[in-house]
């Protein structure tokens, strides 16, 4: 089929075909000068998040890269908590570092031999293991979407992860015995561990603690975290909104997380080791290839970002130098906003080998996984950065309500006008009239309603049948 090229979107006011770039950042483009100065308020802040103080720690960081270095093209900006600029940046979906300050020196403790006071006797933590094959890449895969959609998806999945449920003890054995198998010359998997601490219950619509660990550990650990790094001063900065999900990974330096998405606002505190992340804004949707919403890997990107393949991803040419970077320092948050693109790279960089996060999951719209023909959600127009994310997936999983994946694509093609809709088959046309109907609330113009389509299937459902 034809590959049509992605037609950027203006930062302002959300047409397609923006031709006039932003001549200081190159990051974003306009319809022409007045969208550009009606919208400098708030774009000055991304303009501005690519620069990097000169305070930052000096430090070699071209080493251990798991990415093509030309696809950065600048910094996140670091502040510390007392910014006035802060709060706007938070509410802003910007992303910003904000330093450790004096949290430096508190992170030290955070070590494996700490954690294990907390987590040694639990035999039931979720630990990934990344096979040989894998070369240090922890990749997401939805189980239960695996078991049910794995005979529909005639995708190359090649899994190379599995997860296992053992201890914290257990867990640093494997680490153990991997290191020596690889000093002998032998290839050994990896291993990265991610602990549960709050998880949301959508029957009482609050955050508890996650599965079988109480209020016990799990609560004084959190606490500890708080007092050692003002978790709850962030989060009151940020809008006092509710944490709905916390999770701990840890892991040794080397590995990594491919890039991928979240559709909840995510702060992420850096407890112990370094970390290195590489960011890209929602816009770039269509450029990152993502595999479909029913697939097992929804929401991660099928570029290899170490040696990305123009040739099969042509559009993701749009993507380079768009990427910016931060690194973590211990006791440093990074704010990620719901849908920004970002790989996760575990660094070797002083104080040594072991790496230790733990984030915190904001709230998405309770609409979100609704379909379209059910509440009928109103939506702001025009739609761009996460809001464009969230209505393409809303369009993507209104029509998988009503058809089995083999057939998304086609009637997202039959919505779009570019394939024929059975005219014996009244159900399919149904679904097809709604499906076109919630487009064209957000999408009037053909224009738009034809980007919409390109962004939703070009190029996503190639290996799925």
């Amino acid at each position: 089929c034809t590959v049509v090229l992605c037609c950027m979107r203006c930062f302002a006011c959300g047409l397609v075909d923006a031709q006039f770039a932003c001549s200081r950042c190159r990051r974003v483009q306009f319809c022409g000068a007045a969208c550009q100065r009606a919208s400098w308020p708030s774009h000055k802040l991304v303009c501005c998040s690519t620069s990097w103080p000169s305070d930052v720690t000096d430090v070699k960081i071209e080493e251990e890269r798991h990415h093509d270095p030309g696809l950065v093209g600048g910094k996140v900006r670091r502040l510390s908590l007392d910014a006035p600029e802060l709060p706007q940046l938070l509410r802003g979906s910007i992303p910003v570092v904000i330093v450790a300050g004096r949290n430096q020196d508190k992170s030290r403790k955070w070590s494996f031999d700490f954690l294990g006071r907390y987590l040694g006797d639990n035999d039931s933590l979720c630990v990934v293991e990344a096979s040989a094959e894998a070369q240090n890449r922890f990749s997401y895969y939805n189980d239960n979407e695996m078991q049910r959609q794995e005979a529909k998806c005639n995708a190359a999945n090649q899994r190379r992860c599995q997860t296992r449920a053992m201890s914290f003890s257990s867990f640093r054995q494997e680490l153990n015995r991997a290191a020596k198998l690889r000093a002998a010359g032998e290839r050994a998997p990896t291993h990265y561990c991610q602990v549960a601490l709050l998880t949301r219950d959508a029957a009482s619509n609050t955050t508890r603690q996650a599965n079988g660990f109480g209020m016990g550990w799990g609560q004084n650990l959190m606490d500890e975290v708080d007092a050692d790094f003002r978790v709850q001063a962030v989060r009151s900065v940020a809008g006092n909104r509710e944490v709905h999900y916390s999770m701990m990974f840890c892991g040794l330096a080397g590995g990594f997380t491919p890039v991928h998405y979240d559709l909840e606002d995510n702060l992420f505190l850096q407890l112990h080791g370094r970390k290195r992340a590489l960011l890209l804004d929602p816009s770039h949707f269509s450029n990152m290839y993502p595999w479909p919403k029913h697939h097992p890997q929804d929401r991660c990107s099928q570029i290899d970002l170490e040696a990305p393949d123009f040739a099969r991803f042509p559009r993701f040419i749009h993507a380079r130098h768009q990427f910016v970077e931060a690194i973590l320092d211990p006791g440093d948050m990074l704010y990620i906003p719901s849908c920004w693109w970002h790989q996760m790279e575990m660094m070797s960089l002083p104080p040594g080998v072991e790496c230790v996060s733990i984030n915190f999951w904001f709230g998405t719209p309770d609409w979100l996984n609704e379909g379209c023909a059910k509440d009928k959600p109103t939506w702001e127009t025009p739609l761009v950065g996460d809001k464009w994310v969230k209505f393409l997936r809303f369009i993507e999983h209104s029509v998988g309500q009503q058809v089995p994946p083999s057939r998304i694509s086609d009637v997202l093609l039959m919505s779009a006008g570019r394939k024929a809709c059975p005219a014996d088959n009244a159900d399919l046309l149904e679904v097809v009239n709604v499906i076109v109907s919630a487009a064209r609330t957000v999408c009037p113009g053909d224009a738009e309603f034809k980007h919409l389509f390109d962004d939703l299937v070009q190029g996503r459902f190639i290996e799925v049948a």
